[in-house]
């Protein structure tokens, strides 16, 4: 049985890509390796996710702000060198910046990055990360990519030349095929993020608004800074969208639309795009190079951040729906190249190595 003593760190546990991915492998690894002591470290806040994870670990809040940054500091240095863990794992730029500087000399540390931060065409471009991140790095540390887009982006920008891998993301296995094609001639949409910037809800309800006169309606789940923009939109436009809020997600959830949609400006590996999939969900996605990494020939796509060719694309889905029965066997197919044992398998692998 393995023995281990392993310490995640993250900027809170909130429902967002990089905190299910965590939680469902702190999960998973109570389950292979019960002999593993986990403990979660949280950088600035817990969250929506920390009951379901708080029975297999030993949870510490950091409750850092701009005022108590060097409290924290040695609070989580002091913490580190108490606890003896083997391993580090950081996900998330801040989480993984301080847990750098904090770091005890013989303690390993693993980070994971999880999305493309490093080009300065984003919205959220991370310029003032970046310098920290390169500042901070040292060969010695383990990087984790999510995709090779993500791998391709840090990897130049920070100048990782050892110890890395793509490691790409799994979803949880509670998670099971439950999408049924359905002959109705509506065609029911559902989109999973946070409202932020980057998720690009505002095209999808432009899009509506050109297919007023359509069976076409939005369901999208989520919460964020936009939420009152989104809503004013929404309203101005009479588009058939709803703000459904930060639901959970389930197969049984999911198996009620049509569609899944992602309109992202970027991605890294999105977890809701895999629960969508294992479900057997169809997909039209913004063709990003980190999506077609991820669903392949399991979903259609879309011309970049194209208005026009979203609302084709939807009109097309909507008047020929049959196709969704190829993609959903596409995507129940593909799905199953993304399991949790593999990816626990390779990433003890990496705790040791590093």
């Amino acid at each position: 049985m393995i023995k281990y003593r392993l310490l995640h760190i993250i900027d809170s546990v909130e429902r967002g890509g990089a905190e299910t991915l965590l939680v469902n492998t702190i999960e998973t690894i109570k389950k292979k390796y019960p002999n593993c002591e986990q403990y979660l470290v949280t950088l600035y806040r817990g969250g929506t996710l920390l009951p379901k994870v708080a029975p297999f670990v030993k949870y510490y809040n950091l409750g850092l702000n701009k005022y108590n940054i060097i409290t924290v500091y040695f609070k989580l240095r002091r913490l580190l060198k108490n606890l003896q863990v083997d391993v580090v794992h950081s996900h998330l730029l801040h989480s993984t910046l301080i847990s750098r500087i904090a770091l005890p000399k013989k303690t390993r540390l693993v980070s994971t990055y999880h999305s493309v931060f490093y080009d300065p065409s984003l919205v959220d471009y991370a310029k003032k990360e970046l310098i920290f991140d390169k500042l901070t790095y040292k060969p010695k540390y383990f990087s984790i990519f999510v995709s090779d887009a993500v791998q391709n982006n840090i990897r130049k920008a920070v100048g990782i030349n050892n110890n890395y891998k793509t490691l790409v993301n799994f979803a949880s296995p509670a998670f099971c095929p439950k999408y049924k094609f359905k002959q109705e001639s509506c065609l029911k949409v559902i989109m999973v993020g946070n409202l932020n910037p980057v998720k690009n809800h505002k095209i999808a309800i432009q899009a509506l608004h050109s297919l007023v006169d359509k069976p076409i309606s939005i369901d999208i789940y989520g919460e964020g800074i936009l939420r009152i923009e989104l809503e004013n939109l929404i309203n101005q436009t009479g588009s058939k969208v709803v703000l459904k809020g930060g639901q959970a997600m389930s197969s049984e959830l999911l198996a009620q639309y049509d569609l899944f949609l992602m309109t992202s400006h970027h991605e890294g590996m999105p977890i809701s795009l895999l629960e969508a999939m294992q479900t057997g969900l169809p997909a039209l996605l913004n063709d990003l190079p980190m999506l077609r990494e991820t669903a392949g020939d399991s979903a259609l796509y879309y011309k970049y951040d194209d208005l026009d060719d979203l609302i084709n694309n939807l009109v097309n889905i909507q008047e020929g729906k049959l196709i969704l029965n190829r993609l959903s066997e596409n995507a129940l197919t593909r799905a199953k190249t993304y399991s949790a044992e593999s990816y626990l398998n390779q990433l003890f692998k990496i705790y040791y190595k590093s």
